[in-house]
């Protein structure tokens, strides 16, 4: 059982209005949806500043989760807070690593964004390859796919791309490779001036290109097989993920959520997290 999940955890100071009640979250998210999984990713679960993190990880291992890797600390000359990723599992994680992608832009320059790695042991002959990661945010509605934004998401995808052939290039013939994460990508089409249809099935160039470097673009990469979204696979849809609406009896559609969602994009119906086989 997989899950991952943006925690929204942001460092001490820094919500989108006057709360976004970061320990009430903590607490359903420990007593509610940690028993129900046996391997979890995590993304914005920063440690900056704040014992959330550590307060995760206890009640996890009182929960049955022993193992456990994060995004290591950045050297303090860096001028960055950690990447906020973790990995939680029931089972013996045998070996981990971890990249740093480049320097992004905006508020992102200020976090150690990449990739986290586990090598996890369901019994001693068969093993998953865990990746997640959480990369460049664009903090649009619809961002252009030669916006500076997007380009830097493109380059985080040729390194995560080169990272996982890295990782498991002697893996045994049928372990599965599994990325899951924030990816920042809307896949959804939006339609100007008409309501979001909530089972969008087209998707966007930004996610077809995406699709395309996790496929690798050269001949001697299209053997590396990344390159199943599980959960379009399923649904035959693009589920909102971020900013979605709920609709009341009338038919009226309202934001989901006010709390943690800016203003500006209550209801813009985006899907950014995803599950790549």
């Amino acid at each position: 059982r997989l899950l991952t999940v943006n925690m929204f955890m942001r460092p001490p100071g820094i919500r989108s209005h006057s709360s976004d009640y970061k320990d009430e979250r903590l607490e359903y998210f420990i007593d509610h949806v940690l028993p129900n999984y046996d391997v979890i990713t995590l993304q914005e679960m920063f440690s900056f500043m704040t014992t959330r993190r550590q307060r995760l990880i206890r009640a996890a291992e009182e929960l049955g989760f022993h193992y456990w890797v994060t995004s290591p600390a950045p050297p303090l000359w860096g001028l960055s807070i950690d990447g906020g990723l973790a990995i939680l599992s029931r089972y013996p994680i045998v070996d981990m690593d971890s990249i740093r992608y480049d320097r992004g832009e905006y508020s992102d320059w200020l976090a150690a964004k990449g990739a986290l790695y586990a090598k996890i042991a369901l019994n001693p002959k068969t093993h998953i390859h865990i990746f997640t990661t959480h990369t460049q945010a664009s903090y649009g509605k619809v961002t252009p796919i030669d916006a500076p934004s997007v380009q830097i998401r493109f380059r985080q995808f040729a390194d995560l791309h080169r990272f996982m052939r890295a990782k498991t290039a002697d893996r045994l013939p049928g372990e599965p490779v599994i990325v899951q994460g924030d990816f920042n990508v809307d896949a959804r089409v939006h339609e100007p001036d008409q309501e979001e249809d909530l089972k969008e099935a087209r998707s966007t160039p930004e996610y077809l290109e995406m699709l395309n470097i996790f496929r690798g673009k050269t001949p001697e990469e299209t053997s590396f097989l990344l390159s199943e979204d599980l959960v379009y696979q399923q649904w035959r849809y693009h589920p909102v993920t971020f900013a979605d609406v709920k609709e009341l009896p009338d038919g009226r559609r309202i934001a989901r959520d006010r709390i943690l969602t800016d203003d500006q994009l209550h209801g813009s119906c985006q899907r950014l997290d995803y599950v790549f086989w």
